[in-house]
């Protein structure tokens, strides 16, 4: 499945129906087509506008095991360490962090869950973070897209769509009319695809529209 890269527009959230994705698979005897997994998104927010640090590692306990595109939390009120650990381990490819403050316990767990997480390929949120991407570095895992939805820089990928390449400790953003090869639930760039069999070749702006026509039909 696709993973959406869509700069400036909000991410569509999605419930997971977790019955449906712990029923095991019936062995077939024919081969099919991949099943086309749409991209989950997540959200943590309290209608007082306050989290605290339990609700947090709640509401990303709840997500275990599913494959998530991206997921964000919400508060007025810093959050601590407890919380800032669980956000900095969380199995996600985009973590929102714009509208979710940490206190210097936090930020500090923070960082240093993120400098050993291989899950997470975005940071939204304007808190520098490059002593995390020296540390990663240093780990050998890619470096992290940290953006804040209203920086200069972002303005500039408006209209950039595409994916994410699923290669071990790669995440590469393809957009436009970079090349994707994908057995249509998973997509790599040319240095990734190696001799997985298989794989299709597409343009990535392609593979975009394949996830929006599945949200749509959803």
């Amino acid at each position: 499945m696709p993973k959406k890269s869509q700069s400036k527009a909000p991410a569509k959230r999605k419930t997971v129906d977790k019955k449906k994705a712990k029923q095991p698979r019936q062995e077939r005897t024919e081969p099919e087509e991949p099943e086309l997994v749409l991209a989950q998104s997540a959200e943590v927010t309290h209608e007082s506008g306050v989290l605290d640090d339990a609700a947090v590692v709640e509401a990303l306990g709840q997500t275990e095991g599913e494959a998530l595109d991206a997921f964000a939390a919400t508060t007025s009120a810093p959050l601590g360490a407890v919380a800032g650990a669980a956000l900095g381990n969380a199995r996600c490819r985009v973590l929102d962090l714009r509208q979710c403050p940490l206190n210097d316990a936090g930020d500090a767990a923070f960082r240093e869950a993120l400098s050993t997480n291989n899950t997470i390929v975005a940071v939204r949120t304007a808190v520098n973070l490059d002593d995390v991407a020296a540390t990663r570095l240093t780990n050998g895992l890619p470096p992290l897209i940290v953006t804040d939805e209203d920086s200069e820089d972002d303005s500039e990928d408006e209209e950039e769509e595409g994916v994410y390449c699923d290669g071990a400790k790669c995440g590469k953003l393809l957009a436009g009319d970079a090349e994707v090869f994908t057995d249509g639930t998973r997509d790599f760039c040319a240095s990734c695809k190696g001799s997985k069999r298989g794989l299709r070749r597409a343009l990535a702006r392609d593979r975009f529209a394949d996830a929006v026509l599945a949200d749509m039909s959803s």
